[in-house]
Parts: C-alpha cells; sequence; structure tokens
C-alpha cells in the first residue's frame, strides 16, 4: 500500500512538473519596440567624462551632482 501511495505522488509530482515547464517554453514574450536615441555627434572641444564607481551610490547626491555639474 505505501509503495503504491509513493508511486502515485511520483507520478503526481513528473506530471505536474513535467506541464508546467511543457508550458512555459510555449510561452512567447511580446517584445518591446524600443528605439535607441542617438546622441549627436561629437565636435573638436566637447568634453568626456568615464566614470565607473567601485560600489553602490545610495545616498551619494553630492557626489553625482558634482560629477553632472563637471
Amino acid at each position: 500500500m505505501l509503495k503504491n501511495l509513493l508511486t502515485l505522488s511520483v507520478y503526481c509530482v513528473i506530471f505536474f512538473f513535467g506541464n508546467t515547464i511543457a508550458f512555459s517554453q510555449q510561452k512567447v514574450l511580446p517584445k518591446h519596440h524600443m528605439s535607441l536615441k542617438q546622441p549627436p555627434f561629437l565636435k573638436q572641444g566637447d568634453t568626456v567624462a568615464i566614470v565607473a564607481p567601485a560600489g553602490i551610490l545610495k545616498n551619494r547626491e553630492g557626489e553625482i551632482n558634482k560629477a553632472k555639474a563637471f
């Protein structure tokens, strides 16, 4: 009796997860049409800043504003 119950439980689990995986693979996500914004070309005398923070910038508005102003 225990063996039959265990076998039935295993089959139910396989059936449930098998259907979930099969249906999730058929799901088609809509593609969002995003257009890229292209900035104007650089001209002679333009300033370029390369910023590479080494950590998360939470509660660092002062430093962010200094970089923007530069």
